[in-house]
């Protein structure tokens, strides 16, 4: 990511039960202090002493799922001091939460310049994140059932593992009996060749666990430990896992003696797999849609790959001219004001609860309604314009003071009929709307092209913002009358607001 140092810190109770955080894990380039070895970054105070509330305002965006950026410029006090004590121009967390419960967050400290992570940036921060919320999970699984298998030892063994004792150089073998009832084996099952037996069993990598076992014994290596699928008597995969593990005894260099246990981990493996699908859901569905979002789709279950028609308010943004502005900019300047212009898109699309669809070179592609209707879709989708052109007039101010030109907005909204659906296949999801919805709102956001507005919205949308409500949302808009929008066959009327300055 291009960073300075990269920060991982756990949020816990300390020994008195208070809410505290600690810096785990960090890296820093050349020259710049870590934190992990600091101990004012050890076990820092976050919630109110009568309480047990946090109160600091990070913490709690942190809980429910956002990512927090802040530059030196825009922070005060103790989190300048911070700043400046480090070197940090820019700082971003992206939150890690373990199933519903908030774990940390990673940091990531910019020493160099002041700048703003684009989506594309934080998609892969918060899949980064996923991950680590996934190892976190699996490790604690593991830790518990470590502690259960200490605690319980003997009984342990003698009800869940399946010993086994294979002389090479005699040819005796042993087979207890809970070994049989693992692999689901006939007591004659005692006479079978080791060889034969392992051949049932395929690890990850290897055609048998007798071929993973060959070239333990071609290396001198004394322990073995693999996870196997089992096989049935025609060679096909049973869907039945154990995980294999033991000593190879030695004698003269010459494999003399295995000594070994089975148990069956049929259900880790499951969880493993089920949570490895919910990992990949949460880290696709992130390239649409907002942290809260995401936990609500998961946790209601709703199938994105049906295709359906809906109610949705659809809108598109584009900048004015911007393929003439970014010739005469370097690669560089186009790219960073490309980072806050997203930015700007962004926050606007996802406070108002909106779905992120595209990006289309300089413009961009919501929805809202989706994927599932919501009573306010229409009056967001205004919030959502509304609040792209404040941004943007703030933006202009801030670029007017450092000598650039002001940019223009224009965008277009609809409300209708679409058809939802997944047009990728399940290893990569596309999730996109299509219909004569959609291809309205773009033309409507081509429109502001000819005529002052920067928002232009159809009649429908106005309409159905008043029937959620929120009149006040559509105050100060023009009535422009009907016009003929090409793909229309009826004069469609519309509305506009104009550029704020």
């Amino acid at each position: 990511m291009n960073v300075s140092r990269v920060t991982l810190f756990e949020v816990h109770k300390d020994a008195g039960g208070s809410l505290v955080e600690s810096c785990r894990f960090d890296w820093a380039e050349p020259g710049l202090q870590p934190l992990s070895s600091d101990p004012r970054y050890q076990s820092m105070s976050l919630a109110d002493p009568d309480t047990g509330v946090p109160v600091d305002d990070w913490t709690l965006r942190r809980e429910r799922g956002e990512v927090v950026q802040a530059t030196r410029s825009q922070v005060h006090g103790y989190t300048r001091q911070v700043f400046e004590e480090h070197g940090t121009l820019t700082f971003l967390s992206v939150p890690i939460h373990v199933d519903d419960r908030y774990w940390g967050f990673i940091g990531f400290d910019d020493c160099r310049q002041e700048r703003r992570w684009i989506s594309l940036e934080i998609e892969v921060l918060r899949t980064a994140a996923a991950l680590i919320g996934g190892a976190i999970r699996h490790a604690e699984a593991l830790a518990r059932l470590k502690e259960s298998e200490e605690r319980y030892a003997l009984a342990a063994r003698g009800a869940n593992d399946g010993l086994w004792d294979w002389s090479i150089e005699s040819g005796k073998v042993f087979y207890a009996e809970r070994l049989r009832e693992i692999l689901n084996l006939e007591a004659s099952a005692c006479s079978i060749a080791p060889e034969k037996l392992c051949r049932r069993l395929r690890p990850v990598g290897f055609k048998s666990l007798w071929e993973a076992l060959l070239e333990k014994f071609e290396r001198q290596e004394p322990k073995f430990e693999f996870e196997c699928e089992l096989l049935d008597d025609s060679g096909q995969l049973t869907g039945r896992w154990v995980v294999a593990r033991g000593l190879l005894v030695y004698q003269n260099s010459t494999g003399r003696r295995i000594v070994g246990s089975m148990r069956d981990i049929t259900d880790r493996k499951r969880v493993e797999r089920d949570l490895a699908v919910a990992e990949g859901k949460r880290a696709q569905l992130a390239r649409y849609f907002s942290a809260n979002m995401i936990n609500d789709i998961i946790s209601s279950g709703t199938n994105l790959s049906s295709v359906r028609e809906q109610p949705v308010a659809v809108l598109f943004a584009d900048l004015f001219n911007f393929t003439e502005m970014s010739a005469h900019l370097s690669g560089f300047q186009v790219i960073a004001l490309l980072r806050e212009y997203y930015g700007l898109m962004e926050e606007a699309v996802f406070v108002n609860g909106g779905t992120l669809e595209k990006y289309i070179g300089d413009g961009i592609m919501a929805t809202f309604g989706t994927p599932k209707p919501g009573s306010q879709d229409a009056s967001n989708a205004l919030a959502s314009a509304r609040a792209m052109v404040t941004g943007m007039a703030q933006w202009n101010l801030r670029r007017q003071r450092h000598g650039e030109a002001a940019l223009r907005i224009g965008i277009g909204l609809h409300y209708g009929e679409v058809t939802l659906g997944n047009v990728g296949s399940e290893r990569r999801l596309e999730l996109t709307v299509l219909g004569h919805t959609v291809n309205l709102a773009s033309r409507l956001e081509h429109l502001t092209r000819d005529v002052d507005p920067a928002i232009i919205m159809s009649d429908a949308l106005l309409q159905q913002a008043r029937r959620e409500g929120v009149a006040e949302l559509t105050g100060k808009f023009v009535d422009l009358g009907p016009r003929v929008i090409r793909g229309q066959s009826e004069p469609l009327r519309i509305w506009g607001l104009e550029n704020e300055h």
